[in-house]
């Protein structure tokens, strides 16, 4: 193989690697680690409203994070279930099959130096939006599923509600 052609197979190896090494925002969750709180959002996916239940409009007023309407937040201050999100979090990690939707439910908000950085969550695509002083920063994808009973349960036990489900025909 000539040089110009090796050189070509190394930068493709190199970028290739660099890419699945950032296949996640490992630094975000060591944060939240650290963190002795966050905020744990419920979000309104903003689907297509003729999926949902009859006179529901997924699109309608409220305050919203990133254009996605926010139905509650709790701030999780608690050592154990901070403990138990983050695990659930860290155990998801590059475990999903991403889709190409993103319509998050989830958000976890900490602050750092008072300035805002978000992971909003789509358990549904497998996929995670990240977001440091109002601007996205990255997009990740593979979360698995089935960790977002972990999140659903949190904000059901602190009386937070949880988007509607889709009605499958």
């Amino acid at each position: 193989m000539k040089a110009p052609a090796r050189l070509l197979v190394l930068l493709a190896v190199a970028v290739s690697s660099c890419s699945s090494a950032a296949s996640w925002p490992t630094d975000e969750v060591r944060e939240l680690e650290k963190a002795n709180s966050f905020e744990l959002y419920s979000l309104e996916p903003l689907a297509d409203p003729d999926t949902y239940e009859q006179d529901y409009d997924p699109n309608g007023p409220g305050e919203r994070l990133y254009g996605w309407r926010i139905l509650g937040k709790t701030t999780v201050s608690d050592e154990l279930t901070r403990r138990e999100l983050v695990d659930a979090l860290k155990e998801g990690m590059n475990k999903g099959e991403p889709l190409k939707c993103f319509r998050p439910r989830h958000a976890l908000r900490r602050t750092n130096n008072g300035k805002p950085v978000d992971l909003l969550i789509c358990f549904e695509c497998s996929q995670v939006a990240l977001y440091r002083d109002g601007k996205q920063v990255g997009s990740y994808k593979s979360v698995a599923r089935s960790v977002q009973s972990t999140f659903d349960e949190a904000l059901t036990k602190a009386g937070v509600p949880l988007a509607k489900k889709k009605q499958h025909p």
